[in-house]
């Protein structure tokens, strides 16, 4: 369990994505456990292939883990940047 969840409070995922920039595996693990399923889903509508839509989701989190440095909050939501990636990646573009 979580610091955030022990504390009673949820940790915004701008800040878990600054966690990810500093290699902090836990926070990508939260992140993955809040936003897999919704990633999953848009990746099947585009993909329409269960393996491939779960390939995809497991790729979007690995370049989350590479690029979290370049996350900039200020421009979108992590959920916004998270949905972008799948998208990008499921259609190849």
């Amino acid at each position: 369990m979580t610091d955030s969840l022990l504390s009673g409070t949820i940790e915004p995922d701008a800040r878990l994505v600054a966690r990810i920039a500093s290699s902090d595996q836990a926070a990508l693990a939260e992140l993955n456990a809040r936003h897999s399923k919704t990633l999953y889903a848009v990746a099947y509508s585009v993909l329409f292939d269960p393996e491939a839509a779960e390939e995809v989701v497991a790729a979007t989190f690995r370049e989350v883990w590479r690029t979290a440095r370049w996350f900039d909050a200020g421009r979108r939501s992590a959920q916004l940047w998270l949905i972008e990636t799948v998208r990008r990646l499921a259609t190849g573009a």
